[in-house]
């Protein structure tokens, strides 16, 4: 897949973002400034937990939903690139 691009500076500044797959993502936002940047800082060994500090809202086929992220704009719980991945470049 590729190296992720993803500027939280720019997003929350009003940058477009898609998810990697493409889908537009209306709304991001910060619910916890102390959780991990991205999953490979997790110590787990030293009682870390994987705990993603955003939100965003993506425009799915259905409709609307909020998913959980990483400051990274990763989506997956334990740091797998994944086509739900946040980015802003495209």
């Amino acid at each position: 897949m590729g190296k992720l691009k993803f500027d939280l500076n720019a997003a929350l500044n009003g940058a477009e973002v898609r998810t990697r797959d493409g889908r537009k993502v209306t709304e991001i936002r910060v619910v916890d400034v102390t959780a991990p940047y991205s999953a490979s800082n997790v110590d787990e060994y030293a009682g870390e937990e994987y705990k993603q500090g955003l939100l965003a809202d993506i425009e799915n086929k259905n409709g609307k939903s909020t998913y959980p992220f990483y400051h990274s704009g990763e989506s997956h719980k334990y740091g797998l690139e994944t086509d739900a991945d946040l980015t802003t470049e495209f």
